[in-house]
Order: C-alpha cells, then sequence, then structure tokens
C-alpha cells in the first residue's frame, strides 16, 4: 500500500508539473467561442465493425456545414496542424492540442465524429456520433448529437419504407446532425439538446444510490467519464458505450462533462490502467489533477450488432460512480436490454441497432440518477 502511494504521489507531481499553468483557468479559457470563428473537422474514426470511408463521410459533413454558411478551417490547415504536432488519435482534444490549435490556426472549435455503425449489406445500417469541442487550454463540450437508422427501421405499408442503400442513411444522418448544430453555433453561446424521449424505458436492470451522493447530481459537479472496459467481440464497442454516456450527461443532467481527450491525457500521463476498475487513490488523483467531483467508469459485457432475417441487437453494460471528495461510490447499476424487447404487432417499438438501444438505454441511465432512491 505505501509503495502504491508513492507511485501515486509521484505521478500527481509529474502530471502537475506537465499541466502547470494550464490548470489555473481565467476567465479566456472559458469564454464560448464566436460563432464567426471557424471550425475545425477533425478526420472521423471509424468505430465501425466493417471498414467505413470514415475519410469521404468526414468531407460531406464539412460540406454540409459550409452549405449553411458555416466558417470551417480548411482541410489542409488542419491536416498541416495535426502533421506538425503528430496527432495520431483524433477521437478527442487534449489541453496541449486545444491551446496550440487556437493560437496557430485561430480556430474556435473542433468537431470530433465518429462513424459507429456501417453496413452497406443488403438491410443497411449507420450510426455516427459527433461533438463540438471549444478550441483553447481547456477544451469543453459545446455541443454532442448522434444520429443512426437501419434499412428495416420503419418499413411502412407494403415495406414500401424500406432503404436499400447505405448512402441514404448517411446523408440523413449527417442532415440532421449539421442541422442540430448549425443553431448553436449560431447563436455563441453553449444551448444542448436537451434529452431526448426514448420510445419506451430502457432504466438500469438494477442499481443502488449512496443517499450521501443523491446531491451530487442535481449539481453542476465537473464529472469525468473514463473509457468502459470492453470484455465483447465488437472492438470498440467499450469506446462507443463511452460516448453514448458521455452524450447522455451532457445533454440530460446539470452535470459538467470534461471532455474526453482532456481525460485521456490525465490517465496516459498518469499512467492510471483500469484493469479493475478505479480505485479510491486513483480517484483522488483525478480530483487533485482535473478538480472532478464525480468519476464515472464501467464494463460492456455483451455488443451484438442488429442484422437482417430478424437478428436482434443485445447490449449489456455496468456503471461504476465514485464520488471524488468523500472517496465513496455513491451509483452502481447494470444495464441490459434486447432490440425486440417490448416490440407489438409488426414489430412496431423494436430497435433494430445496438447504436441506438445504447443511447436508449444511456438516456434512461441518466434520467435513473436523479430518480428515487433505491435499487429496484
Amino acid at each position: 500500500m505505501m509503495l502504491i502511494r508513492r507511485r501515486l504521489a509521484a505521478a500527481l507531481m509529474a502530471v502537475a508539473a506537465a499541466v502547470g499553468s494550464r490548470g489555473r483557468l481565467c476567465a479566456e479559457d472559458l469564454r464560448v467561442p464566436a460563432p464567426a470563428e471557424e471550425i475545425a473537422v477533425f478526420p472521423f474514426e471509424d468505430l465501425s465493425a466493417a471498414a467505413a470511408p470514415a475519410e469521404e463521410i468526414g468531407e460531406r459533413f464539412r460540406e454540409a456545414l459550409e452549405a449553411r454558411g458555416l466558417r470551417v478551417l480548411r482541410p489542409d490547415a488542419t491536416e498541416a496542424f495535426l502533421r506538425r504536432h503528430r496527432v495520431r488519435w483524433v477521437g478527442g482534444i487534449s489541453r496541449e492540442v486545444g491551446k496550440s490549435l487556437r493560437e496557430e490556426t485561430g480556430a474556435g472549435a473542433v468537431l470530433v465524429a465518429s462513424v459507429d455503425l456501417f453496413d452497406a449489406g443488403s438491410v443497411p445500417r449507420f450510426a455516427l456520433t459527433a461533438r463540438l469541442v471549444s478550441a483553447g487550454p481547456e477544451p469543453r463540450i459545446l455541443w454532442m448529437d448522434a444520429a443512426s437508422g437501419a434499412g428495416d427501421e420503419k418499413p411502412g405499408v407494403l415495406d414500401l419504407g424500406l432503404v436499400y442503400d447505405v448512402a441514404l442513411l448517411e446523408e440523413r444522418a449527417i442532415d440532421r446532425l449539421a442541422g442540430s448544430l448549425d443553431p448553436v453555433w449560431r447563436l455563441g453561446h453553449v444551448k444542448r439538446p436537451g434529452p431526448e424521449k426514448a420510445a419506451r424505458s430502457r432504466r438500469p436492470r438494477s442499481f443502488f444510490r449512496s443517499p450521501e451522493g443523491a446531491g451530487a447530481w442535481k449539481a453542476a459537479a465537473k464529472t469525468a467519464v473514463l473509457p468502459f472496459a470492453n470484455g465483447t467481440t465488437a472492438p470498440d464497442a467499450g469506446q462507443i458505450v463511452t460516448l453514448q454516456i458521455v452524450r447522455a450527461l451532457v445533454n440530460g443532467s446539470n452535470l459538467e462533462v470534461l471532455e474526453p481527450g482532456v481525460v485521456r491525457e490525465t490517465l496516459l500521463q498518469s499512467r492510471l490502467i483500469q484493469e479493475e476498475g478505479l480505485s479510491v487513490p486513483q480517484a483522488d488523483l483525478l480530483r487533485a489533477v482535473l478538480g472532478v467531483d464525480l468519476a464515472l467508469f464501467g464494463e460492456v459485457t455483451e455488443y451484438v450488432e442488429g442484422g437482417p432475417a430478424g437478428f436482434e441487437p443485445a447490449v449489456d453494460f455496468s456503471v461504476r460512480a465514485i464520488d471524488t471528495q468523500r472517496g465513496q461510490v455513491i451509483w452502481s447499476s447494470i444495464s441490459q436490454e434486447r432490440g425486440f424487447e417490448g416490440a407489438v404487432f409488426f414489430g412496431l417499438g423494436r430497435i433494430p441497432t445496438a447504436h441506438l438501444l445504447t443511447s436508449e438505454m444511456s438516456r434512461s441511465l441518466v434520467a435513473t440518477l436523479e430518480g428515487p432512491k433505491g435499487a429496484r
């Protein structure tokens, strides 16, 4: 135990030295970018099981933003910046990258996105998650949303609503997300889409909330969502579920959710490895370095996408939350759902993809955080 404490103390000193003055916020750090500033569009991540044309999808998203009159940083300027700073991971933005991007390009924000599902088969499926993050020494999530669709999602009368081309699903998703982002950026201040109403309740199958931590969920507490462990055969299931949890918290709670890139930066610098979850000493380190009040983490144990011939999507994951000030676990839950549960005649109410199922489960989870105490 003494050795662990010494290592944590050494890691804390190293990270604090690396962060330096960046840990001290000022009004300039917290300001919201002006709508006249440019948006840098980072290359889209491919989290789909199949090889998705992520680069082309990112280009079409950028064109959709420009078609709405939004100013977008030239692609060559963005690529030159990423090469210059040897940025290999584009799934988020760290403090150092955010600071350099603003200083060198003048961009006010970064669009970070991932193609979470791409299936061009006979029953196409597509899913896209995106967020807008302010550029600067303290990156903040300004907007976050997702869109997904399946060719057989709404077959309609005589199957007239069936979609056979994944390009159409992609076009619809890009149009919806670009349309969601457009008014947020034009207003010049943070305006979250708000929680979306799920088709039916997807509350956790079991959960526990500590009475001592009940007030933390209603306060504007600073929250870090750590990458979920992946215990499934789907390579990026942990990252997909993590993003949907972050999205649900950003849009459906009063919590101040840290940019995942900032969290990842801290985990790498402090060499925090979550093989058995987050320990209380590690939570203390996160509080000291990032000033977080709450730390959420979890594990995905099943993630099966839907498919043709009635193949049912399935998602299982667990979540825990630690109050870093008290050093206590104040929340734990297990969520387990199947896409066809609750479906009625003609498949009405079914969820055709694991991505959409995860999204609804995450929203129901966040809604439960401030609900009645105890387990059901």
